[in-house]
């Protein structure tokens, strides 16, 4: 939940080395047009996340060197809101689209296998990691197609 969420960054950020650690943050979840990732527990009505409330979060726990990882549709939206000197933004897809191998058949969306399961396993850089799984899910769209 979002209310979770930004509890779990005001411990990391009073916990971390404010000028030497790095916090990497992976929100996962289907995502919309308007760049919210959702969050279900019915019968719950729980809030979505928004780039500018991650903005938030993150700013206010403190957390100056940033790693954020969003795996969701349309996720490409989180770019600008969070981007700044301090911060590595990768996302699953561009602000404009939808990501590929999202659904209840598979353990990871195709970013994330291509990402976490394949590249990161033999590359120490993320930019590099990054590249790699951006080439891998093109590749794989195409034979979709």
């Amino acid at each position: 939940t979002v209310s979770n969420l930004r509890g779990r960054l005001d411990e990391i950020g009073a916990a971390i080395d404010v000028d030497d650690d790095v916090v990497l943050i992976l929100p996962e979840s289907t995502g919309g047009r308007d760049y919210r990732l959702g969050a279900e527990f019915p019968p719950l009505e729980l809030d979505e996340l928004s780039p500018q409330a991650l903005r938030e979060m993150l700013d206010d726990a403190g957390i100056k060197w940033r790693i954020v990882i969003v795996s969701a549709c349309y996720s490409g939206g989180y770019v600008e809101p969070l981007k700044n000197d301090n911060t590595l933004i990768m996302t699953a897809s561009a602000a404009d689209r939808t990501s590929f191998g999202c659904g209840t058949d598979s353990d990871a969306t195709f970013f994330a296998e291509a990402l976490f399961q394949q590249a990161l396993h033999f590359e120490d850089s993320f930019l590099k990691a990054f590249e790699q799984a951006r080439m891998r899910i093109a590749e794989r769209e195409k034979r979709k197609t």
